[in-house]
């Protein structure tokens, strides 16, 4: 969810709301799939639907609480930081993107999960985050880049390039450091093979708009996303590449496309941005569900990461209502996980709730083994 500000004053959430239904329309970038209204839309939640306005110097955002804030009133803010022990080889640590703050904040991977930096860039943060072996991307905000990161490092030691078609809101990589990224919100899916900064380009043709994205341990690239008629979440496993790529499962109404992970026994565990964590088999077989409320909030998982600490950690960038001016906070959520059975929850822990928050991508190091 992202509430506009106008001149630095926030506006407040029923006149956001006013806006948003005031300036819905269609949007697409320079190329890929233009996409409905937000009045076509499936909606189920009174600030549901992607309200994606074609309007000019305002940035769309993807969320089940969607709003919009134009470019350039939010500035990066100070100097990356990180303290503790930053030897990438014992680096435990959970990665949130926050979209409205355009940073990266850091928290230990192990409670009491305490805060231990933030990363920030020209360019700023707040999309799509991704950890794997030896390194951490981080799509940037104001362009169409990812930044790679060293574990618990503060400097990036190199910048993927896009083709300005939109931003990095799922990121993945595969056993042979294969990236993949997609250019939201557009269908495209950009692919660097290890050692190259440049990319081809590609796309599901059975998926309407990709949100997010994850590999298994085989290679498979699996996409998390709307389906054709924008009107539920659809999850697709594809080939490496992308290629012959066929729906998995259709996630029950009302969902919202959210993140994704694969677990090695080929489990499908998928958000759908109604706080609620849908566990598949491998198959696709629906297995379990689990909704999370805090007792007063609506939540609004955006992603999923799974860490490979000792003690198996789910992590979900999860956005709440609460009272800042902005209307949003922010935090990183643990669950307990079951791999060999795929059962999640309950919470055991979450990091600090951060007001104005609005994180959209999340990445945990070591990261969890596909």
């Amino acid at each position: 969810m992202r509430i506009p500000t106008l001149a630095g004053y926030a506006i407040a959430a029923t006149a956001s709301i006013a806006l948003l239904a005031g300036c819905s329309g269609s949007a697409s970038g320079p190329t890929g799939t233009s996409l409905p209204s937000a009045s076509s839309m499936s909606t189920g939640h009174s600030l549901s639907g992607p309200h994606i306005a074609n309007v000019h110097n305002v940035t769309p955002i993807p969320g089940k609480l969607a709003g919009m804030m134009p470019r350039g009133l939010r500035v990066p803010q100070g100097k990356s930081w990180m303290s503790g022990d930053t030897r990438p080889d014992k680096c435990n640590a959970v990665y949130l993107s926050d979209n409205i703050n355009i940073n990266v904040d850091v928290y230990k991977g192990t409670p009491p999960f305490t805060q231990t930096g933030t990363l920030t860039t020209a360019n700023g943060y707040g999309w799509g985050a991704n950890a794997s072996k030896g390194q951490i991307l981080l799509g940037q905000a104001f362009a169409d880049n990812i930044d790679k990161y060293t574990p618990c490092g503060t400097t990036p030691t190199a910048t993927y390039s896009g083709s300005g078609a939109g931003n990095a809101y799922g990121i993945a990589t595969d056993h042979a450091k294969t990236i993949y990224a997609n250019e939201w919100p557009n269908n495209l899916i950009d692919v660097y093979v290890h050692g190259n900064t440049t990319f081809s380009q590609t796309s599901d043709p059975n998926m309407g708009l990709p949100y997010k994205i994850a590999v298994d341990g085989h290679n498979n690239v699996w996409l998390s996303g709307w389906n054709i008629s924008f009107t539920l979440q659809q999850i697709d496993k594809c080939g490496s590449g992308v290629t012959s790529c066929s729906t998995f499962a259709t996630v029950p109404s009302p969902s919202f496309p959210g993140g994704l992970v694969v677990l090695p026994n080929g489990k499908v565990i998928v958000d759908d941005q109604y706080g609620t964590i849908v566990s598949y088999s491998a198959t696709g077989s629906l297995l379990h569900t689990f909704t999370y409320s805090n007792g007063t909030n609506p939540l609004d998982y955006t992603d999923l990461a799974l860490n490979a600490a000792k003690k198996a950690r789910l992590w979900g960038a999860n956005i709440l209502l609460c009272s800042s001016s902005f209307g949003v906070c922010g935090t990183a959520q643990s669950q307990k996980i079951v791999k060999s059975s795929g059962l999640v929850g309950p919470l055991n822990g979450a990091t600090a709730q951060v007001n104005n928050g609005e994180p959209l991508g999340i990445a945990a190091y070591p990261a969890g083994a596909n």
